[in-house]
Order: C-alpha cells, then structure tokens, then sequence
C-alpha cells in the first residue's frame, strides 16, 4: 500500500490514545506546556485510515487539521507579542488573540469532536461495534455518546478558563497585576476535568481497540475501499505536501522588531524540506533544494544571531559613527 494508504496498527486507535496526552492539560495564556499541535497531527494521522471509510470522521479530520493550524498560530502570536509590541499593547494583543483562538475552538474543534464520535457510532451501528455503544446500565446514554457530552465540556471550560483571567486586561487598576495568579488558579481548576477526561477518553480507545471483531472488519472494509485506489493515494499526497509548501513561504515572512527579525527563515528552510522530502518519489529535484535549504537554514541562524547581538549594543546609525558597529 503507498503512502497514505498504508494501514495503521489498530486502523488507528492504537496512535489516537496517545494524541490525547498533548491535547489535555490546561492553557496558561498562549503558553501550551505540551504543545496541542503534536497532539492534533497524531490525531489526524491516526483517523487517516477511518476518514478514508467514513465521512463523518472525515469531517472531524478536517476539523482537527485545522487544530494543527491554530496551535502553530498560537506561537507564532505568542512569539510576536512578546518580542514585536511594547508592555501596554501585548496585555490587550494578548487578550484579543486568545478569545479569537477560544472562538476558533468553538466553531472548529468541538465540531470535529461532535464529528468524530457521530462517525464511530455509525461505524458501530453498521460494522457491528460493541465497544462503542457500551453500556453499564440498559437504561441512559451509551460510553461514545457520554464522552461526546464530556469532551465538548471539556473544551468550552478550557477554552473559558483560558480567556478569564486575560479580561482584567479591560479594568483600569491595577488588578492587572494578579493575572499570573489568576493564571495559575484557572489552571488548577481545570486540572480535575482535564484528568477525568484523559482518563475516560483512555478507556474508551482501550476498549474499542480490545473489540477484535470491529477492528477486523474495519481494517477489512478498509482493504476493500483502497485496494485499486493508488490514483487517490497519490492525488491526496501530492496535495497534503504541496499546502505544506505553501505554509513554508508564509514563513519566510519577516517580523521585525528594533531590527531583529524574529521570524527567521529557518522555519521556512525546515518547513519547506520536510515538503520536498515527502515528494520525493515524484521528483528529483528535491535533493538540490535540500541541500540548499541546509545552508539556507544556517545562514539565516547566524543572521539571527549576529542581528540579535548586533542590536542589543548599537543603533543602525551607529554604523556612521562608532568604529567597533
């Protein structure tokens, strides 16, 4: 099977436990401890295989590959704060993109979530899943549509949590200088549901990837849909790594800030590898614009740093007037 058509352990369920592990722990500002967007490209390629048979879970790939998006946005606006806008402007800056990825969250991800779980009870229904519609009790929801209901919990009180205590951005005293703790206190607040759902969502996976008749005939449903279907395969590839090409020359944008560029060109060198190393296999240029993406890369670190050192001790007219500048 070629590329994205090679079949995960599990048809996927084994890789999902594990993205959820970066995708549970508390915000702090645009401060992501385990960063989200480890946790959202396992998930995607973890449903890669179930997106191919379902268009539900289709629909929540989609979802959660904008997730990978918006977390990348995080840093790079946490990045710019810090280093392009002064004191005054990064409080009501940061304010302003936190409630716009809490919006993004609101309208994308916890649709994705919704998507996700309508698609595994379907797959249930159809494919004979037990594990997905178990039940302790005859009577009440079913384990998908219970965790359906937490998770979508979960992310509205995180993403609440999140934008709280950044609102005393808008009072005019000095209760601004509390954030730090109401920061910390939000966090610990949530950490109690951040368990509690990483620890359901865990059990739930477990138990599905332990439903050995549904996973078989998934995988074989699998099989089925993609044995001649190399074309898609290849049409799908070709696309992924051509968009992964056009994030590169975004990056190659420059963000200055008192002459120092703090988005350097080594993240579009890095990207734009990664791009031409996945496409290998339809051309050859990709070895000499490795190799000059290598050199790219160092170049523009050592820009960086001899910038950043420049500017720390002269002013750009210094150059007329001091003789070490």
């Amino acid at each position: 099977r070629k590329m994205n058509g090679k079949m995960k352990k599990n048809i996927g369920f084994s890789l999902m436990i594990f993205a959820f592990f970066f995708l549970f722990e508390p915000s702090f500002g645009l401060v992501d401890p385990i960063p989200d967007i480890i946790g959202y490209a396992i998930l995607c390629s973890a449903l890669i295989n179930l997106a191919d048979i379902n268009d539900r879970i289709y629909t929540s790939f989609k979802s959660f590959r904008l997730g990978i998006l918006f977390s990348a946005l995080r840093a790079v606006t946490y990045i710019v704060l810090e280093n392009v806008f002064v004191d005054d402007e990064q409080t009501v800056g940061l304010l302003l993109f936190v409630f716009i990825f809490a919006v993004c969250d609101f309208i994308w991800i916890i649709p994705g979530y919704r998507a996700l779980f309508d698609g595994l009870l379907s797959l249930g229904m159809f494919e004979g899943g037990d594990a997905v519609y178990y039940r302790k009790r005859e009577k009440g929801k079913n384990a998908s549509e219970k965790l359906k209901v937490l998770t979508i919990v979960f992310v509205i009180v995180k993403n609440l949590l999140w934008v709280l205590p950044e609102l005393t951005t808008l009072k005019a005293n000095t209760s601004y200088e509390f954030i730090g703790i109401m920061r910390i206190l939000c966090a610990i607040i949530m950490t109690p549901l951040s368990l509690v759902w990483l620890i359901k969502m865990t059990v739930y996976l477990v138990r599905i990837k332990k439903d050995r008749p549904f996973i078989e005939t998934l995988e074989n449903k699998y099989r089925e849909r993609t044995e001649n279907a190399e074309d898609f395969f290849t049409c799908r590839s070709v696309c992924t790594y051509l968009s992964v090409m056009i994030i590169a020359f975004v990056l190659s944008l420059d963000i200055y800030s008192e002459n120092v560029n703090y988005l350097p060109d080594v993240l579009f060198y890095a990207v734009l590898i990664c791009s031409v190393f996945f496409l290998r296999k339809y051309s050859k240029a990709w070895i000499p614009i490795s190799i000059l993406s290598l050199f790219g890369g160092v170049s523009s670190i050592l820009i960086f740093i001899s910038e950043k050192a420049f500017f720390d001790k002269y002013f750009i007219e210094s150059i007329r007037r001091d003789p070490d500048a």
